[in-house]
This record gives C-alpha cells, sequence and structure tokens, in this order.
C-alpha cells in the first residue's frame, strides 16, 4: 500500500508517495510531520500548559462541528471506530515531545503502525490511515504537514497553533 502522507521531506504533494516500509526506516528528523491544527486552543487549557508533561486533553464537546458532521458521514457505521481513532491519535499528540506533532524526540514521525501500537487498539493500522487520510483533506483540516520547529530530544513544548 502507498501513503502521501507522514514522511514528505519538503517534496510537493504530487511527489509524496512513502510505502509504510519507508516510513519505518527514516533514520534523520529532517522530513515534515503530521500535526494536529490548533493544537493549543482546541486540546490545551490553561492548567494542562503548565505542565511539562501531560497526563490529560481537554476534548471538545460539541458534536455539530462541520468536521465531526464530516466523519460520520464520510464513515457511516464506522464513525464510532474511527473517532475513537482520532481520540486515540490526540492523546498520542499530546504525549509527543513536541505536543500536537506526531514524532518522535528526533523528529522521525510516527507510523501508522506506532500509533496502532501506542493506542493499544488491535488491528488498527488500516483505520489509522483512513482516518489520517480523512483528517488530511482540506475542508476538513484536523491534520496538516509541518516541520518540526526544533531538536525536541528532552523538551516538552507546547507551540503556536498553525
Amino acid at each position: 500500500m502507498k501513503w502521501t502522507f507522514i514522511l514528505t521531506n519538503g517534496k510537493t504533494d504530487n511527489q509524496m508517495t512513502t510505502t509504510q516500509e519507508q516510513l519505518g526506516k527514516s533514520d534523520t528528523g529532517t522530513g515534515t510531520v503530521l500535526c494536529v491544527v490548533k493544537w493549543s486552543d482546541v486540546f490545551e487549557t490553561a492548567d494542562s500548559r503548565k505542565h511539562m508533561k501531560l497526563n490529560w486533553v481537554s476534548i471538545p464537546l460539541d458534536n455539530d462541528s462541520s468536521g465531526f458532521v464530516s466523519l460520520v458521514d464520510e464513515f457511516g457505521d464506522e464513525a464510532a471506530a474511527m473517532y475513537g481513532c482520532w481520540i486515540a491519535l490526540v492523546k498520542i499528540a499530546g504525549r509527543a515531545p513536541i505536543r500536537g506533532y506526531l514524532c518522535n524526540g528526533k523528529g522521525i514521525p510516527y507510523s501508522t503502525a506506532h500509533l496502532g501500537r501506542a493506542s493499544h487498539f488491535p488491528n488498527s493500522i488500516s483505520l489509522f490511515e483512513r482516518l489520517i487520510e480523512f483528517c488530511l483533506k482540506p475542508e476538513i483540516r484536523w491534520l496538516v504537514h509541518d516541520q518540526p520547529p526544533i531538536d525536541c530530544e528532552s523538551s516538552y513544548l507546547t507551540l503556536p497553533n498553525k
């Protein structure tokens, strides 16, 4: 299976075809990674910003947002599973060295296999693949590609919104 997300190495969208095997073998943090849009506004609070590491994230209660309605429309009977994967992805992003970025401390992107393991959802790789494709759509824009701003080996940071 070929994907067009997670690791881009600065290439344009029509040049970014990356196989699952390549995602796990990157040895540098020079590419772009997935970033949760408006992380600080949506998933942080004044209290959470005081902590180096999070034990929880703030989850919006609005099930009438256009993004949530689009998720239900797009995935139908699987919408609950996809929303569960979204919440798991948000929790993983909240524990990342740079909050909201789906990469390790060296800037290496998390693969969907990593997301599956970290979420403890068995056999969820294909769900995460489909969710990420959905979240990258311009009309949804829950995720974007972004360059990690710093070498984040030892710091936990909350960054401004994208």
